[in-house]
């Protein structure tokens, strides 16, 4: 799999997450999207800069990534669980 595929997948699935306000999500799934935010605030000022979202989605990356090869396949893809059950990131 080429790594451009790779990315490819990833950006379509975060996009996903970045695609919804984190204040929507919380209306929606408080006890989720509070505990996802908070991960994503590293510096627990109540606010989620382009930094931190940043280092949270390559952080995803790397969940992601279960064999450490720098590499996302469909298949760690489809076995890793989601942090946001709705939006399947």
């Amino acid at each position: 799999m080429n790594l451009k595929k790779v990315f490819s997948v990833a950006a379509v699935a975060c996009a996903a997450v970045a695609a919804v306000p984190l204040a929507a999500m919380a209306q929606a799934q408080p006890t989720v999207s509070r505990r996802v935010f908070l991960d994503a605030d590293l510096n627990k000022d109540g606010f989620v800069d382009l930094d931190e979202f940043h280092k949270d989605v390559v952080n995803g990356f790397h969940a992601l990534d279960h064999n450490r090869d720098g590499y996302i396949t469909v298949e760690e893809f489809a076995r890793s669980p989601t942090r946001h059950a709705s939006n399947s990131c």
